[in-house]
C-alpha cells in the first residue's frame, strides 16, 4: 500500500470512528468512579476566540491581539470582503499553539455594527506548505477532545460528512445560540492517487460564530 494511500485510510478511520452513542454519552451526567455521585458538564460559553470578544470594535480587537500574540498593528492585515462587505483584520502566526504548526487567525468584523462577529482559525493549505496527514490527526483529535469537554445544546455534530470534501468534526451552539464548527477539507480520494503529498491540501478550519441564524453581514 503505498504511502498516501496509508494516510488516506487512517484519516477516514479516525473521522468516523465515533458512533451518535459517543455522542449522546457526552451531553449526559457523569458518574464519578471514587464517590458514585453524577457530575454536569459545565455549559461551553462562547463568547469570541481569547481576549478578543464578540462586540468589541476594530481598536479592541487589535488591542486583544497586541495582547494575545504580541502582533503590531503593522502586521495586522485588513481588508474588506467583496461579497458580505465585512471587514477582515487577518494575522500569520509561525505557531498557535505547541501542535499544529503555522495558523492563520481571521477577525471578522459585520458589515452593520462593524464589531467582531466571528473567529476563524485556519490551518494546512494556504497557511503552510509542511502541513502533514499525520500533524492533522494530531491537531483535529486534541481539538475535538477538548471542546467534548463541555455541555452543548442538543444537536451537536460530531464527524459529519458534509460533502465529498468536507467532514465536520465538531459543531456545537451554547446557551445563547452561539457556534463553534471545526471541519476539514479535504481532497477527493481519487485526486490523491496523482500526488505525492497528502498533507499539502489538507485544511482545518475552527470557527467561532456570534450569530449563525442572523449573519451581520450585506444581503
Amino acid at each position: 500500500m503505498s504511502l498516501h494511500k496509508k494516510i488516506w485510510l487512517t484519516l477516514a478511520l479516525l473521522l468516523f470512528s465515533f458512533s451518535t452513542g459517543g455522542l449522546a454519552e457526552s451531553q449526559s451526567p457523569l458518574k464519578t468512579l471514587d464517590t458514585g455521585q453524577f457530575i454536569t458538564k459545565k455549559w461551553k460559553v462562547i463568547d469570541g476566540f481569547r481576549s478578543a470578544k464578540f462586540g468589541m470594535s476594530e481598536k479592541q480587537v487589535m488591542r486583544a491581539i497586541a495582547k494575545d500574540f504580541k502582533v503590531p498593528k503593522n502586521k495586522i492585515e485588513r481588508l474588506v470582503t467583496p461579497l458580505y462587505k465585512t471587514t477582515v483584520l487577518i494575522i500569520h502566526l509561525p505557531k498557535l499553539m505547541e501542535i499544529g504548526g503555522p495558523a492563520d487567525i481571521v477577525y471578522v468584523l459585520g458589515y452593520k455594527s462593524k464589531k467582531l462577529v466571528q473567529v476563524n482559525v485556519d490551518w494546512g493549505k494556504g497557511v503552510s506548505d509542511n502541513f502533514t496527514a499525520e500533524k492533522i490527526i494530531t491537531l483535529l483529535s486534541y481539538l475535538r477532545t477538548h471542546f467534548m469537554k463541555n455541555r452543548y445544546k442538543e444537536g451537536i455534530v460530531l464527524n459529519a460528512k458534509a460533502s465529498d470534501t468536507r467532514t465536520i468534526v465538531f459543531r456545537g451552539q451554547d446557551l445563547k445560540d452561539r457556534m463553534i464548527l471545526l471541519y476539514l477539507d479535504y481532497p477527493k480520494p481519487k485526486e490523491l492517487e496523482d500526488k505525492k503529498e497528502t498533507g499539502s491540501d489538507l485544511k482545518l478550519i475552527l470557527s467561532y460564530f456570534q450569530s449563525v441564524e442572523n449573519p451581520d453581514h450585506f444581503k
